[in-house]
């Protein structure tokens, strides 16, 4: 007796996680999130050597393959930086360098729980803030000033 009841609670078990974990994402009911995204989507200033990371979560707690990919457009980020199969909610992330300074780079991740899938492409800029060689414009205009100033002080002396 007490076999037959372990075997029935097991089926209804096996039941409940097809359910949770391969009907409903087909229904558009348990869709996997992906958040803290980083580096975040169209950031500036970002460094030489940033590590691309994301939160994955499924709402089932579903086993999940998650890729992450980089390119030099949205459409080409195709280039695989890494991966790792079942796997659970969690943070992921890869190390992304060489990069070149002042350059957009874009990357994308796709999960995948066996029925449902989840792509989405983000891009960053390395360098400045500003997006532009603040160092060399600061420099530039540093030099521009010191050498009006110099003027300016030539021109008192001789007075």
């Amino acid at each position: 007796m007490i076999w037959y009841n372990l075997l029935k609670l097991s089926i209804i078990v096996m039941i409940i996680f097809v359910v949770i974990c391969f009907i409903l994402p087909m229904t558009g009911i348990a869709q996997i999130s992906v958040t803290d995204v980083y580096p975040v989507n169209q950031s500036k200033g970002i460094s030489l050597q940033p590590r691309i990371s994301a939160t994955v979560t499924h709402p089932a707690g579903c086993l999940m393959n998650i890729s992450f990919y980089h390119g030099n457009s949205s459409a080409n980020a195709t280039h695989l930086l890494g991966s790792v199969t079942n796997v659970t909610n969690g943070t992921y992330f890869y190390g992304f360098y060489p990069a070149v300074n002042y350059t957009t780079y874009y990357w994308k991740t796709a999960i995948n729980d066996g029925s449902a899938w989840y792509n989405e492409t983000f891009n960053f800029k390395t360098g400045s803030a500003g997006g532009g060689h603040s160092v060399y414009n600061s420099l530039v205009t540093a030099g521009i000033l010191f050498g009006i100033l110099g003027i300016v002080r030539l021109l008192m002396i001789r007075r």
